[in-house]
């Protein structure tokens, strides 16, 4: 290469689009040390791999071909430089190895500019860097459009045309919860998403739901713009996002003046018809960004709970996982401070395309934010699919500057576009009982879903990473009176067999024992428990039958006993725990997963006429049983993943052996007064109590959707336990041993590896 003089480098330069617009003293510092180099067809100048020419070139005349990967490594393609055209300025910002193998396709002239004389004139004008860091962005964007246009046209348009259709249009920028268009807007424009992520919405009842993704690489409108027909959904923003539009007017005089590039528009066209519309399934996205927001010191410090790195582990074992901070950044992207980079420019092309990359090969990507609110920070929340507060239960929220960026966040963000919000709660002590959950909840509010990790339980945060991707698994605990406590040995097995439970539901009495497993208690102590009750007469205080045959204050201190105190409340559990109850005054289910356990667990085994309805608010509520005796739909509407299910109420029950039902006065009479009369009159009679038929109605009113949640069921399990009586809890122990026996036999039959699968 030779150097060429100053005023013929600078004059070339200026005429660049790329050198275009740049001040003239700095284009003349730079037109000094140009170096200018005329170049035979067939030349290779680098290859992919090599360490050689570091700067920007031009091509000032003729033309030149650049084989370069894809994105995602898949396969190679080959594009055309054109006179004017910059390339290799992706050596501005990374290591000296070339990405693309570069040839000549005519004799040609070039200009290079070092990557050296470039950086002296970044250090020495500012905003230079800003402007250079903006220009490579823009190249950045344009070969990416080159390369999604090339990959839908490629078989049919020539890369002249390719570059015509680039000329054509203009670049849009829009901001993170930005509207691209409306439903019912004119189809005037076809848009390429370059850079960020959309989503498509449809409105019903003034209400917008998500039908669909627009990602990367895809187009917009371009069936509209053929038909004429109005936009059918609402397009959003949902990270900053880059595309490129071409008006109607535009693309239609392509079209006409090149009919390869309605061919191959048409063919698009016709594939997307032969897709069917779906509604976008979030656990299967290619790439879901989750984002650490440290709310406490200790758990952003070297060598103290380091939750991020350790949140990885359990995402790794679902599906590749990438790990970044700050530090990371700094690192792979060979700089010393990504904030100061930010600072010039938000939209950092280096970090972006490193992103863009590793997103090819990584399921997640969990990125964690500064303790301070930095322009990391910052650009983090930004591109985040959930945000994940974390913090050390003794140093409570300590980060409330970063606490106030996120508000600000969610308050530009809307209801439609808001970002699921996850809340870890980090413990060094595991044996002490929690409390003050809902006092961390209400300051981050609104939390999707928190957390309680023990700070050196790997499982909890293994349990965090199945509920955060759609593959934990769910345990739905069924209502039957003492037949319940089959649960128990059900639950036991579990343990044996190393089947986590991630979530628990129930209803009745499998509300109390979804309460206890939330606890974290183990089978030997659900069952002392049990027998607790059992040496009281709490549940035979009979009481005034005007609303109740029982006491409701010797019904109420059963519950608390279950529920291990008066002051627990479910937000304080291990693991997500919820129950059902009927609000007989609003005629619907009510699902409780807030609030003091043992009032949950009292409304949802309250059986009408033996117990006194619960009193919430303007509401009285009753036994769940009545309308969803086994609620494990509801655990898979709100977490997903794999479902257990545990069916403890028998198909048939209360079977009469006698035509004529006895006269209940003699019969009780003679029950309580004569033992003999009793005994031959009455003793092989099964005579139901009222409690057994208030029970059993319970049971009835819910059959249908037991038998839904069956089919919905990875796992369904009924363990004999229907020969018991619904009131033989003084067989506690025989009962669970049942539901153990059983369950670990089911499972030599039902493979625990399926249930285990990601």
């Amino acid at each position: 290469m030779n150097k060429l003089d100053e005023n013929t480098a600078q004059q070339l330069l200026a005429n660049s689009i790329f050198f275009g617009n740049i001040d003239a003293s700095v284009l003349s510092k730079l037109a000094r040390s140009v170096f200018t180099s005329n170049v035979d067809l067939g030349t290779t100048l680098y290859k992919t791999g090599e360490v050689k020419h570091t700067g920007i070139f031009l091509l000032t005349n003729g033309n030149c071909t650049l084989n370069r990967q894809t994105e995602d490594g898949s396969s190679s393609r080959q594009e055309i430089v054109f006179e004017g055209e910059v390339f290799n300025t992706f050596s501005m910002f990374y290591d000296e190895i070339h990405q693309e193998t570069l040839k000549t396709a005519s004799d040609c002239s070039l200009l290079f500019v070092p990557k050296t004389v470039l950086l002296e004139m970044c250090a020495e004008h500012p905003d230079f860097e800003k402007i250079l860091h903006e220009k490579i962005s823009a190249e950045h964007n344009r070969e990416r459009l080159r390369s999604i246009l090339v990959k839908m046209y490629s078989d049919s348009v020539d890369q002249r045309v390719i570059n015509q259709i680039i000329n054509s249009g203009e670049w849009i920028d829009l901001p993170n919860n930005s509207k691209l268009f409306s439903a019912g807007d004119p189809s005037d424009s076809i848009y390429f998403l370059v850079r960020g992520l959309l989503k498509a919405f449809i409105s019903s009842n003034n209400y917008l739901t998500q039908v669909g993704e627009i990602n990367e690489g895809e187009a917009i409108g371009e069936m509209g713009i053929i038909s004429g027909e109005a936009r059918s959904a609402s397009i959003y923003s949902s990270r900053d996002s880059t595309l490129f539009q071409i008006h109607k007017e535009k693309f239609d005089s392509l079209m006409k003046s090149n009919p390869s590039v309605l061919y191959s528009l048409s063919k698009q066209i016709i594939s997307r018809f032969n897709k069917k519309q779906v509604i976008v399934d979030r656990s299967k996205k290619s790439t879901v960004f989750l984002t650490i927001i440290p709310m406490s010191r200790g758990l952003f410090e070297e060598n103290r709970l380091r939750v991020g790195e350790k949140l990885k582990n359990s995402l790794n074992s679902i599906a590749k996982c990438y790990y970044a901070d700050s530090n990371v950044v700094n690192k792979q992207l060979n700089i010393n401070d990504i904030n100061e980079k930010l600072r010039i420019d938000h939209d950092f092309f280096p970090l972006e395309n490193f992103i863009t990359r590793i997103s090819y090969d990584h399921r997640y990507i969990l990125l964690q934010c500064d303790f301070e609110n930095t322009f990391w920070t910052k650009w983090c929340l930004s591109i985040s699919d959930n945000f994940i507060f974390a913090l050390d239960s003794k140093e409570g929220l300590q980060n409330t500057l970063v606490l106030n960026e996120v508000k600000r966040f969610n308050e530009k963000t809307p209801s439609h576009l808001s970002v699921e919000r996850q809340l870890i709660i980090c413990h060094e002590d595991t044996n002490k009982n929690l409390f003050n959950t809902n006092e961390l909840l209400n300051q981050l509010k609104p939390i999707t879903q928190h957390h309680h990790v023990g700070a050196q339980n790997a499982k909890d945060l293994d349990r965090i990473a199945r509920l955060l991707t759609g593959t934990s698994i769910g345990i739905a605990l069924g209502g039957g009176g003492a037949r319940g406590v089959a649960h128990i040995g059900v639950y036991k097995a579990l343990i044996e067999l190393g089947i986590p439970i991630d979530v628990v539901c129930g209803t009745s009495m499998g509300a109390m024992m979804a309460g206890c497993i939330a606890s974290g208690l183990s089978p030997t102590e659900i069952l002392a428990k049990i027998e607790e009750v059992s040496n009281t007469n709490f549940l035979k205080d009979y009481d005034l039958p005007y609303s109740s045959i029982l006491n409701p204050k010797s019904y109420e201190l059963a519950m608390q006993i279950y529920a291990g105190s008066s002051r627990v409340f479910i937000e304080d559990l291990w693991i997500p725990m919820f129950c059902c109850a009927t609000n007989l005054s609003k005629s619907h289910l009510e699902v409780i997963d807030t609030g003091l356990l043992w009032k949950a667990i009292r409304a949802s085994g309250t059986v009408p006429g033996v117990h006194p309805p619960m009193v919430k608010g303007k509401s009285l509520l009753v036994d769940g049983g009545l309308i969803n005796n086994l609620p494990g739909d509801i655990l898979l509407k709100k977490f997903g993943g794999k479902l257990l299910s545990v069916n403890v109420s028998p198909e048939a029950d209360l079977i009469p052996n006698f035509d004529v039902y006895p006269n209940q006065k003699n019969y009780a009479f003679n029950k309580v007064l004569f033992k003999n009369m009793f005994r031959k009159d009455y003793l092989d009679l099964n005579v139901p109590t009222i409690v057994n038929i208030m029970l059993r109605s319970i049971m009835v009113g819910s059959s249908h959707k037991s038998n839904e949640v069956a089919d919905l069921s990875d796992v369904y399990l009924r363990p004999p336990v229907f020969h018991f009586a619904m009131g033989d809890l003084h067989k506690a122990e025989e009962i669970a041993q049942i539901g153990y026996e059983y369950t670990i036999n089911k499972f030599n039959r039902v493979q625990i590896s399926d249930l285990l699968k990601k």
